[in-house]
């Protein structure tokens, strides 16, 4: 199992290990799933599960120093879906 989480304004989607908590802007996928995962046209896949490590460097971005910690990409994306939430008048 593997936690999938992204940043629209960056244009990154990270695979992660199952996140221990839920949270409503990470998707859980089941191993078959987050190997086959693809992203849209000038999107980046950055696996950063254990297994990746191991497999095609392609497929596996090493996390850079501009890369936020998971946590921190969670709350930035729940913040940024409220803010594009219309408001009531």
């Amino acid at each position: 199992m593997s936690t999938l989480s992204y940043s629209y304004s960056e244009r990154v989607v990270w695979v992660d290990e199952l996140g221990a908590e839920p949270h409503p802007m990470v998707h859980d996928l089941c191993g078959p799933h987050a190997d086959r995962l693809s992203v849209p046209l000038g999107w980046q896949r950055r696996d950063r599960r254990a297994s990746a490590a191991a497999g095609d460097p392609e497929a596996s971005g090493a996390p850079g120093a501009s890369e936020p910690p998971r946590a921190m990409v969670q709350t930035t994306l729940f913040s940024q879906s409220r803010e594009a939430q219309p408001r009531s008048a």
